[in-house]
């Protein structure tokens, strides 16, 4: 049987980011530069399940397109079996094991890394606190568009990385002056250049149909799946009894003692 040339060549997308490079921060300082894109959007936004069976990463087809996801719908299931423990007292409990699969928001940017402009453009992908604290400084007046070819602002980064099972700590800080993307040595035609070969944000990650969820989410759980989804509805079932049940024995009482109150009158 021949090698599914289709598959190899999905593979590299996904490993490579299209044409682009991924940036890995290195330990300690080092300076970048976030670049305008066409469409004004800097700042580009995507949703997340990590380490699904032998999957590392899967672009959410509910979260990014609107799509059914059987990875949502299994993490719902998790979430309504109210279990906090562990089902029969083993295993991790249903609940964490929702946090876990949940979609985790990521974003990324066009950047390069000053003193590697040679090495091209590349994506640098970042957490929601550091985005927040890009954000307010491009909305505040003294700062404002920090992409600006001519007139913007570095960011100034301190990466350290941090043991397993910790987690690498990055923090970020504006640079104090503006400064051109640009060494006006280079050239305005070569910094065009630069300029024209930010990455298609649309093709970076590989997209994920709701039927490879589906697959993806029946190689790694299998019967365990079903087992999950009618345990969570079975608990639902008996929340809910429990619930009519209560007010049922409360309208009672409530009954009750308006007849006590009558034959006191009387």
């Amino acid at each position: 049987m021949g090698i599914d040339l289709e598959a190899m060549r999905r593979k590299l997308a996904k490993s490579k980011g299209g044409n682009n490079t991924f940036l890995t921060l290195e330990d300690g300082d080092q300076n970048l530069r976030i670049l305008p894109l066409p469409d004004g959007d800097p700042f580009k936004e995507f949703h997340f399940h990590y380490r699904i069976g032998e999957e590392s990463r899967i672009l959410c087809p509910q979260k990014n397109f609107g799509e059914e996801c059987a990875i949502c719908d299994f993490v719902r299931a998790l979430y309504e079996s109210g279990d906090k423990k562990g089902r029969d007292g083993e295993g991790k409990a249903d609940i964490e094991m929702a946090k876990d699969m949940s979609a985790k928001k990521r974003f990324y940017s066009a950047v390069v890394v000053r003193g590697q402009e040679k090495r091209g453009v590349r994506t640098w992908g970042y957490s929601k606190t550091i985005y927040e604290k890009i954000l307010r400084a491009v909305l505040n007046p003294d700062i404002g568009d920090i992409t600006d070819p001519e007139e913007g602002y570095d960011l100034e980064v301190n990466h350290e990385k941090v043991p397993s099972p910790g987690f690498n700590k990055t923090s970020v800080e504006i640079a104090r002056r503006q400064s051109p993307l640009c060494d006006p040595a280079v050239g305005a035609k070569k910094c065009a250049e630069l300029l024209e070969s930010v990455p298609d944000f649309d093709m970076l990650f590989e997209r994920i149909e709701t039927s490879q969820a589906q697959s993806i989410m029946d190689a790694a759980f299998g019967g365990e799946k079903e087992e999950i989804v009618k345990y969570g509805a079975d608990e639902e079932k008996k929340e809910k009894k429990a619930t009519t049940t209560k007010k049922t024995k409360k309208a009672a009482s409530v009954i009750d003692k308006a007849f006590e109150e009558a034959a006191t009158a009387q």
